[in-house]
């Protein structure tokens, strides 16, 4: 089977599905990877410093002038609360993908025949047992219904590292 048109539109080589069957992460898979987790980091702290710093500004303002504020004190908590969440959720994410430990998720793969359904007008859906996987049209009719592939996936997220033909119905 022509594994090409996957290659394309996965962004994959023959040296990544190598090291998936192995059930490992290539190089190349792992630098892509560890760059998108700290772009995350990055925009949860872009997120969450300020919103905080927000919070913390509000909290003092408070303090000091509640007694003045009257009424208008209850919808200033409120945004403050509202400020330090969204401040504890993006330095939570900041945290959480600061480093990546490829040995806590696995590359999992789901290999079986493939049944395609039509999306919108620019996708379509590939169903593997109960797993499945958006691609555009042009890759779908590239593949035919019953035909048995593997895809290699991420086992933290769920993206696509790399996808096999293995047979032809």
């Amino acid at each position: 089977m022509d594994n090409q048109p996957l290659q394309d539109y996965f962004d994959f080589e023959e040296s990544d599905l190598a090291a998936n069957r192995n059930g490992e992460f290539s190089a190349k898979q792992r630098q892509r990877i560890a760059s998108e987790y700290k772009e995350n980091a990055n925009d949860g702290l872009r997120l969450g410093l300020p919103t905080a710093a927000l919070a913390f500004i509000l909290l003092i303002v408070n303090i000091f002038f509640f007694k003045r504020l009257g009424p208008d004190a209850t919808s200033t908590i409120i945004f403050m609360l509202i400020c330090a969440g969204l401040g504890f959720y993006g330095l939570r994410n900041a945290y959480n993908t600061r480093k990546i430990d490829f040995a806590k998720f696995p590359v999992e793969k789901v290999t079986g025949p493939v049944r395609i359904e039509q999306g919108n007008s620019a996708n379509s859906f590939i169903h593997i047992g109960e797993q499945q996987f958006e691609i555009d049209q042009q890759l779908a009719s590239s593949m035919k219904e019953g035909d048995t592939y593997t895809f290699y996936i991420n086992g933290r997220d769920g993206g696509v590292l790399s996808v096999e033909g293995i047979s032809k119905n």
